[in-house]
């Protein structure tokens, strides 16, 4: 194995707290850029946001603040490494999350609020919880929605998909909206890049990384608050 760690082995890093449940502590509030208003660009609009004037490190902050600014938003991420297949769909907020993941082992469907939850899902994996196809009423402390912390967080899964390595501002694609792109750099070449909006908020678009060992695309489908059937206690 390479002395240097790839882009992927830190998805797997990541991977590995998503599937198995091994969650870490909560990583530091990200502090919004001072000298970029994002709540003045409205989703949409053409004015540029100045994301590409921003180093990368500061490009993914703003990323991060601009998914904290939003009413909801929804996202797919595709995983693959030598275990297999990871296929996650997300919607919602912190907050008001919901996230469907889907593995080998089998599949889990949650819904989260700040009181409470619903959980189901298939197969093993719905099983080593107590689960099965029947939503069920649990506390926000229960294991299932610990263990998968960062499907339910976008902000903190962005981070943990880029902790590992640099991150390099690259140049800006014309689009509807453009877009500036963040190059991921595990030490040994490119590995990845991140897009993020150069207009209106600094929403990210796309996170894609990929060696040898796996790969993970993140892929942002839209923007709006999701209608969550959330309960208010069990």
């Amino acid at each position: 194995m390479r002395g240097e760690r790839s882009a992927v082995t830190a998805v797997a890093v990541a991977g590995i707290l998503l599937l198995t449940g091994c969650a870490g502590g909560d990583p530091a509030p990200v502090p919004t850029p001072t000298h970029v208003d994002l709540a003045t660009f409205p989703p949409g609009e053409p004015a540029g946001n100045g994301v590409e004037h921003l180093s990368g490190a500061d490009i993914l902050r703003a990323a991060i603040a601009a998914i904290d600014g939003q009413a909801g938003m929804s996202f797919t991420l595709d995983y693959r490494d030598a275990r297999g297949r990871a296929t996650v769909e997300f919607r919602g907020r912190v907050g008001a999350a919901a996230a469907r993941i889907e593995t080998a082992d089998g599949t889990l469907d949650l819904v989260l609020g700040p009181d409470a939850g619903t959980a189901s899902g298939t197969g093993t994996l719905a099983a080593s919880y107590g689960l099965d196809g029947s939503p069920a009423c649990l506390p926000p402390t229960h294991p299932v929605f610990g263990d998968r912390a960062l499907f339910l967080d976008p902000g903190a899964l962005l981070r943990a998909l880029t902790a590992r390595v640099t991150l390099a501002r690259g140049g800006v694609t014309p689009g509807d909206p453009p877009t500036v792109d963040v190059i991921l750099d595990a030490g040994s070449g490119t590995a990845g890049t991140l897009a993020v909006a150069a207009s209106g908020p600094a929403l990210p678009v796309r996170l894609v990384l990929a060696d040898e060992s796996g790969s993970a695309d993140l892929v942002v489908t839209g923007w709006d608050a999701a209608d969550l059937d959330i309960p208010a206690g069990c």
